[in-house]
């Protein structure tokens, strides 16, 4: 009888344990060192350095699909220079790549070998899915579901999901431009501050398969970029300045491209600094840190953001291993944030329709002037900026442009003189010497 009672008071006491437990669950959830929002290349890859150093952050976004129309990426040599295992998931392409540059009125310049050596083509999707697996494998833990709400209780981060409560000491957005840790441990971006890209995937083939065009009208451009059987074609712009941007995109390619065929549309949102002040924001604070887009870390001319994404990850590593988040601001700041002011200052000075017309017009004369355009365009400055690039390259400019020119001169006459003298064989049916 005794046994019994006590298997009742016991059976009691643990039902009561449960019921507490149940109804006080989130004050015994595990707390994380750090929560990582967004688990695209930039969230992915942070994922991945912190848990090969021992860490073990968690990764929460929402379920990560491969997309049949998935995205492509142009590459260039810094980035691939900087992180080699981006050749491993190079596209293969059916073409020969060339880059043709349209200026406002028309004027095109091609730019074969130095697009050959400096880009590859990769798939945004698989790179990634690729940094994803890199993080799991050294132990980072990967949650599939969508962040509807975060807040800040007893010095801890609650990001909350559909499905639970996650708690942690540190709060990383990597969770792109509609970044809900930015909204929540700063402020979102402003309208001046964004740029809308919108455009089609496309069938068909097309001889110019990656192409730059400009207009006297936008501050962007439109760009094709294909692989010789798929083809994504876009047009970007501040939002400011983003209306009649379809237009524009659908005039052009019923005069231009008529061999391409779309098929889907597409359309994102990017961070686009409106002026140098905008890198002052700070990206780090009081246990958070932002980095790739949802920091605001793109290029300021192209808009193209993954090289600063991986490398904002690659600087938060740094400081969040160092137990020092305050060091980012300074670190992103002296690795590249120059460089943005610096090319945010170029925008306004080389975005002039009439210089791209000049600077278009005359590149295919001097291989100087054609390099410099080059690094422009595709964001790749050699440290250096492009007005001081000019200065000191313009004796050789000029050199380049003035032989180009002779010799073209020696040319035209040389075609005069061979037609000349075929002219004065077919009417009295003697050969005449070869011009030498």
């Amino acid at each position: 009888m005794v046994t019994a009672e006590k298997s009742i008071i016991a059976q009691t006491s643990l039902s009561g344990i449960d019921s507490f437990f149940h109804s006080h669950r989130r004050h015994f959830t595990r707390i994380y060192e750090t929560v990582i929002v967004g688990g695209g290349p930039a969230g992915a890859y942070l994922g991945y350095l912190l848990s090969s150093q021992g860490k073990r952050p968690i990764i929460i976004d929402q379920p990560f699909i491969t997309k049949k129309n998935s995205f492509i990426l142009t590459i260039n040599q810094q980035l691939t220079q900087k992180y080699p295992f981006l050749h491993n998931i190079a596209l293969k392409s059916h073409i020969e790549h060339k880059l043709h540059l349209i200026s406002p009125s028309g004027y095109n310049a091609i730019f074969d070998e130095q697009y050959k050596t400096s880009f590859i083509l990769v798939s945004k999707p698989q790179l990634t899915k690729v940094l994803l697996d890199m993080a799991i494998k050294c132990g980072a833990v990967y949650i599939p579901q969508k962040v509807v709400s975060i807040h800040r209780e007893q010095r801890l981060w609650k990001v909350c999901t559909a499905e639970r409560e996650y708690s942690a000491h540190i709060l990383v957005g990597a969770d792109g431009v509609n970044s809900i840790v930015r909204k929540t441990v700063f402020k979102p971006f402003q309208k001046d501050e964004l740029a809308i890209s919108l455009g089609y995937y496309a069938s068909g083939f097309l001889e110019k398969a990656t192409l730059m065009k400009f207009f006297n009208h936008r501050n962007g451009f439109l760009w094709i970029i294909g692989d010789g059987r798929r083809q994504i074609i876009g047009i970007t712009d501040t939002l400011c300045n983003s209306n009649g941007l379809k237009k524009d995109l659908d005039e052009f390619l019923s005069t231009q491209c008529k061999e391409l065929k779309p098929y889907k549309k597409w359309s994102a949102l990017n961070p686009q600094a409106s002026s140098p002040d905008f890198f002052k924001q700070p990206c780090t604070g009081n246990n958070w840190i932002l980095i790739g887009n949802a920091a605001g870390h793109n290029s300021p001319l192209t808009g193209k953001g993954i090289l600063h994404a991986l490398w904002s990850a690659e600087l938060a590593s740094q400081a969040l291993l160092a137990s020092e988040l305050r060091v980012y601001d300074s670190l992103w700041r002296e690795e590249y944030g120059k460089d943005f002011i610096r090319i945010s200052n170029q925008v306004k000075r080389f975005g002039r329709p009439s210089l791209l017309d000049n600077i278009i017009r005359y590149a295919h004369c001097s291989k100087s002037l054609s390099n410099i355009i080059f690094d422009l365009v595709t964001g790749d400055n050699k440290g250096i900026s492009t007005g001081k690039r000019l200065l000191m390259e313009t004796p050789r400019i000029l050199f380049e442009y003035f032989e180009r020119e002779v010799q073209e001169f020696k040319d035209q006459m040389k075609r005069n003189i061979e037609s000349n003298y075929s002219g004065i064989e077919q009417i009295t049916g003697k050969k005449s010497e070869t011009i030498g």
